[in-house]
């Protein structure tokens, strides 16, 4: 079994984190991720907890050894992502897996979201754990996938942080620029005394 794992903290609270990965992609960084579709969103009315599934469309090369070998591989891949996004508990939590190629091998990821125990407020703590694990293939075959899956893992992580960075901003923009126009509309506003 291949294995990934990493956390980052972002200065930025728990709530603009969760509103920024839901608008993720597109983004400059990512593009490999060619779609993604929200399938289901629902909202537990007790629990307030949203559970989302979407489709992702991705465009990645596989290592060439695997297509010498003779497995076809696709130009586009896809994976499934569902996701709980707990407000009462601030925990937002997706596990993502792959669609296509599972004959070859499978790729499980989780990541999560939650306020940084050290500033709760203020930051907010990232992990991502990735299990890639081949099916039925030999031990130096298997090797090769999953160190190449684990490499593109980690190239993917760097690219997927400094997106999410991008569209974390582009949120914070939006929200203020909100914000002045209320105030500015307030302002404008006859006094009622």
């Amino acid at each position: 079994m291949g294995l990934f794992e990493e956390s980052w903290t972002y200065s930025y609270p728990w709530g603009i984190l969760t509103s920024a990965n839901f608008q993720k992609y597109p983004n400059e960084h990512a593009s490999h991720v060619l779609s993604v579709d929200v399938l289901e969103r629902s909202v537990n009315p007790q629990s307030g907890i949203i559970t989302s599934t979407r489709l992702l469309r991705c465009k990645q090369a596989m290592p060439s050894i695997i297509r010498r070998i003779g497995f076809d591989t696709p130009e586009e891949t896809f994976f499934l992502e569902t996701s709980t996004l707990d407000p009462s508990t601030q925990q937002y939590t997706a596990k993502t897996v792959n669609l296509s190629m599972r004959s070859l091998f499978t790729a499980e990821e989780t990541c999560i979201f939650k306020p940084d125990p050290s500033n709760p407020l203020q930051h907010t703590r990232f992990s991502q754990r990735a299990e890639i694990t081949t099916v039925g293939a030999l031990s130096w075959f298997s090797r090769i996938i999953e160190d190449a899956a684990v490499s593109r893992f980690k190239a993917n992580a760097v690219k997927g942080r400094q997106g999410l960075e991008s569209v974390i901003k582009a949120v914070v923009d939006e929200a203020q620029n909100v914000e002045a126009h209320v105030a500015d509309g307030l302002r404008s506003l006859p006094s009622l005394g």
